[in-house]
């Protein structure tokens, strides 16, 4: 029979495969002439113009995955 320390860690490592699984069905960006958010021209294996793009772009989706828009 098992007791509540079982259960426990039973319920700790289903939730850590499922935040693993999730995190690997996560679309990943890969890097293009172009920025992700601003669309413009970026240096050559960079996924944004500078960094306040980048910042912008993960408040955005931060905010849209928070409103389960994503």
């Amino acid at each position: 029979m098992s007791d509540q320390a079982d259960t426990a860690d039973n319920k700790i490592y289903q939730a850590i495969a499922d935040g693993l699984a999730a995190a690997r069905n996560t679309p990943s960006l890969l890097p293009g002439c172009y920025c992700y958010f601003c669309d413009e021209q970026a240096d050559a294996g960079l996924l944004f113009f500078n960094s306040d793009c980048r910042d912008d772009f993960d408040r955005y989706t931060s905010a849209a995955r928070r409103a389960g828009k994503q």
